[in-house]
């Protein structure tokens, strides 16, 4: 496999390819050959990305908890702010 036009990922490392041909004959047409190409691509996570992601989305939800709990945000429910 070609990798000329690879681009680099952030978040993934290419670790490596493999290429299967196989040729598959079929009883509705005898002696004709279908070949069947396979091409593998082996990711890997890198785990920096990885962990920014979830350290990121626990930090927004402890910050939205804590505003919640302090009364930034006000329920729209509550009838002195203008809701049936």
């Amino acid at each position: 496999m070609v990798l000329d036009e690879f681009g680099e990922n952030g978040e993934w490392s290419l670790q490596y390819t493999t290429v299967e041909k196989t040729v598959i004959y079929h009883d509705i047409y005898p002696g004709t050959p279908f070949p069947k190409v396979t091409f593998s691509l082996y990711l890997k996570r890198k785990p920096g990305y990885y962990g920014l992601n979830i350290l990121t989305l626990c930090f927004m939800i402890i910050i939205l908890g804590e505003l919640t709990d302090i009364g930034i945000f006000i329920p729209s429910h509550i009838p002195h702010l203008g809701h049936p």
